[in-house]
């Protein structure tokens, strides 16, 4: 579809830049030598997140939506940097993962039980499977990674805004039963820690960057994706009327148990 062709309908357009930025943020959240990844190569997919960004920029107060404008001057990695981009990734996540920077949502959880992890852990795969996304044997992560649970939001928010397009008899209901998903899965598994994980992640990719040289486009990339995610988030709250918390929460994890293996997770949108 072309850019022009959203501004049709604003409803349609603010859900089409959502889903787009949610897809980009997943992706750009993902280990690099998965395949999905791939997709940020891609120049019309580029072209879309910019105008996502700026379409966002427009509609947000001045000052509060400005770290999304970043996404105009960001470097999109390319397939002949894809190893420099997996080694950053590395270094800010962890190949094994520590307390510094964690993309699992259950290691923020203040009750550190198994049962109540494993019972989260069953409530983010069951959103999955209501809604048709089957594990993925090729690429297998837990299903309480960001970047898992962002590419479930930008898969609930295709899926009402093609029950709109349909305009049959029970199109309302689809598309109510899809937003009401968002605003549940936004609360329950992103809203409450995604905050806590942007500081850290911004706080350890300008780390890293102090001590590469300036031209690095890596640590570049990743600096601009925590900040534009936290500021998206603050537009995300405002949509579902929920207020993001202010508190910073620190991760329970113990890097002295083995993490859960798991590979229950979503099939790539």
């Amino acid at each position: 579809m072309e850019n022009q062709d959203w501004m049709e309908n604003d409803s349609f357009a603010t859900d089409k830049a959502r889903e787009i930025l949610y897809n980009f943020f997943s992706l750009a959240t993902s280990r690099p030598k998965s395949k999905r990844w791939e997709r940020l190569f891609d120049q019309n997919f580029q072209s879309a997140v910019i105008f996502s960004a700026e379409f966002f920029q427009e509609k947000i107060p001045l000052g509060k939506g400005s770290e999304l404008l970043n996404l105009k001057q960001i470097a999109f990695p390319g397939l002949d940097l894809r190893q420099v981009f997996l080694e950053t990734y590395d270094e800010i996540f962890g190949f094994v993962p520590s307390k510094d920077c964690l993309p699992y949502e259950t290691e923020y959880c203040v009750q550190a039980t198994d049962v109540f992890r494993s019972q989260t852990m069953g409530d983010i795969g069951g959103f999955y499977k209501a809604f048709g996304l089957e594990p993925s044997r090729d690429e297998p992560e837990r299903p309480d990674h960001i970047s898992l649970e962002l590419e479930f939001m930008a898969w609930l928010i295709e899926k009402e805004w093609f029950a709109k397009l349909e305009k049959n008899l029970d199109y309302d209901e689809k598309a109510e039963i899809c937003r009401d998903a968002q605003r549940k899965f936004f609360e329950n598994h992103l809203a409450w820690w995604v905050s806590s994980f942007c500081q850290s992640f911004q706080k350890k990719s300008n780390d890293l960057s102090l001590a590469q040289s300036p031209e690095e486009t890596s640590t570049g990339f990743y600096q601009v994706i925590s900040r534009s995610i936290s500021a998206f988030f603050k537009e995300e709250g405002s949509v579902f009327n929920i207020t993001l918390p202010c508190e910073t929460i620190s991760p329970n994890f113990d890097p002295g148990k083995e993490m859960e293996k798991c590979g229950s997770c979503p099939k790539g949108v």
